[in-house]
């Protein structure tokens, strides 16, 4: 219709020359109806095949002309439809962007494949194609690159003051501690000044959480039974409940688990077990 249109042919000729574009030009596995057929292609004057001489003829019949011209419409609109039918499929299809890069130590947000909810924010610790590694907590996934999104900077200050909002109570600074090779004094507070390790750290880095908070954690039983047990022992200590603490020798002390910055919450709990009897006892 389109071509009976444009150039003002009959049915019968912008019909057969619509069936020969569509027969010379749909390729199936390769190869066209019209080439089953005929063993080639029809060959028509290109600028690719074809010298100038052959593009600069006349035509001597309006009649020749007519077909001509319905030869070249119908080839074009045939390609535009085509064209257009492959945008549409496309665009049907489930889109995935692969302009973003993650770098080692983004913090992301991710969708697992039978959640709708997006989770985190994790931090990326590598990438293997378009498999990113993430690690969200004590948890380790694998995620597709078109299931991340990158936390961006304002969300990044929220987060930031948030856990600060919320350590804000329990915040507190460690006094700088005399110490001997078996003994852990907390009796000095005169002293104004503290130790770089002994610093107050961001709730984010030191796990400063309170009771209440370890409670109402949502994260599975073993870590919530870490976070009450590091909690409690954590209140004791800022109260003042537990005046001196006599540790014994162990590979990790407990100031170490308690001032270091980057130290793993099973690194404490394991100094804590070792050393639970002398801490009972001070308790007592």
């Amino acid at each position: 219709m389109k071509v009976k249109r444009d150039n003002g042919c009959d049915w019968k000729t912008a019909l057969d020359w619509a069936l020969m574009a569509k027969n010379s030009m749909h390729n199936v596995h390769g190869y066209s109806p019209y080439q089953l057929v005929f063993g080639q292609n029809p060959n028509l004057p290109s600028v690719l095949t074809d010298k100038p001489p052959a593009l600069e003829g006349t035509s001597m019949s309006t009649w020749i002309a007519q077909h001509i011209s319905a030869l070249h419409a119908t080839r074009r609109a045939f390609i535009e439809a085509k064209c257009s039918e492959r945008i549409r499929r496309a665009l049907r299809k489930q889109l995935r962007p692969t302009d973003d890069r993650y770098e080692t130590g983004d913090k992301v947000y991710y969708k697992r494949v039978d959640s709708t909810e997006w989770k985190g924010p994790g931090v990326v610790i590598g990438q293997d194609g378009v498999v990113i590694f993430v690690r969200h907590g004590g948890t380790y996934v694998r995620v597709h690159q078109s299931r991340l999104r990158k936390m961006d900077g304002a969300q990044a200050m929220l987060g930031e003051s948030d856990n600060q909002l919320e350590g804000t109570e329990n915040h507190t600074t460690l006094p700088e501690t005399g110490h001997n090779e078996n003994n852990y004094d907390t009796e000095n507070e005169s002293e104004e000044e503290t130790s770089p390790n002994e610093e107050s750290l961001d709730a984010e880095d030191n796990d400063n959480y309170s009771l209440l908070d370890a409670v109402k954690s949502t994260k599975s039983v073993t870590e919530k039974r870490l976070r009450l047990e590091i909690s409690s022992i954590k209140e004791l200590i800022h109260s003042g409940t537990i005046r001196q603490i006599m540790w014994s020798a162990t590979k990790e002390q407990l100031a170490d688990c308690l001032t270091k910055k980057g130290t793993s919450a099973l690194v404490l709990l394991r100094a804590l077990r070792e050393g639970v009897w002398q801490l009972k006892g001070k308790m007592d």
